[in-house]
C-alpha cells in the first residue's frame, strides 16, 4: 500500500518558508505561492526539460520584502516570511547547521522564528533536518490518533501533548509513523 514511501530531505530554508506558507492553506495554493516567489526572485534555470526558477534564498526574499510577498499573494504570511529572511540574513544563520543539533535544541531554535509554531517546526525538522522522531500534528493526524489510539479520551488534547504521546508510543522513528498515518487517513 505504501511501497516507496520516503521522508524528504529538503533544503532547510526552502522547507521553512514553504511550511510558513502552508499555514491555513491548501496544497494548490501553496504551490502557487512557491511558484510566485520563485518566478519573482529565484534564479532562472534551463535544462533539457525547459526553463525553471530556483527557490529564492533569504537575501532575495529580503530584497523582495513584505510588500512584494503580499503582491504574490502570501497575505498574512508575508510578514513572517520577510521577518524570517531578515533574521537569517542579519544573523548569518545557517539553517543546515540545525541538523547537527539534538531534536529538542533544534525545535527550540525553530520556534524562535516568527510564524513558526510546533507543527511547522516539526515539519521542518522531519523533512529537512533528519529528525525522524519529529511528529507534526495537523487536523488529519489529530483525527487518526483520536480514532485509532486515543478514542477513550473525551476531552480535547493539546497538540503538544499529542506529539509527546506519539513520540513516546512510536519511538525514534515517529516521523515515519506520522507519514503512514497521514497518508492512510487521506486515502480513506
Amino acid at each position: 500500500m505504501y511501497e516507496g514511501l520516503h521522508i524528504l530531505r529538503q533544503d532547510p530554508w526552502e522547507c521553512l518558508v514553504t511550511f510558513i506558507c502552508s499555514a491555513n492553506n491548501n496544497i494548490p495554493r501553496i504551490k502557487s505561492l512557491v511558484k510566485g516567489m520563485s518566478e519573482s526572485c529565484g534564479e532562472r534555470i534551463k535544462d533539457q526539460f525547459g526553463h525553471f526558477y530556483s527557490f529564492p534564498g533569504p537575501v532575495s526574499i529580503l530584497e523582495l520584502g513584505e510588500l512584494g510577498l503580499r503582491e504574490i499573494g502570501l497575505g498574512f504570511r508575508a510578514k513572517y516570511v520577510a521577518k524570517v529572511a531578515d533574521i537569517v540574513v542579519r544573523n548569518e544563520i545557517d539553517l543546515k547547521s540545525f541538523r547537527g543539533l539534538e531534536y529538542e535544541e533544534a525545535l527550540i531554535e525553530l520556534l524562535k522564528f516568527p510564524g513558526v509554531g510546533d507543527k511547522i517546526a516539526n515539519c521542518v525538522l522531519l523533512f529537512s533536518m533528519d529528525k525522524l522522531q519529529a511528529f507534526p500534528v495537523d487536523v488529519w493526524i489529530k483525527r487518526v490518533l483520536r480514532e485509532n489510539y486515543l478514542n477513550d479520551i473525551d476531552e480535547a488534547i493539546p497538540d503538544k501533548k499529542l506529539r509527546d504521546w506519539a513520540q513516546d508510543y512510536f519511538g525514534e522513528f515517529a516521523g515515519y509513523a506520522n507519514q503512514y498515518l497521514f497518508h492512510k487517513r487521506r486515502l480513506t
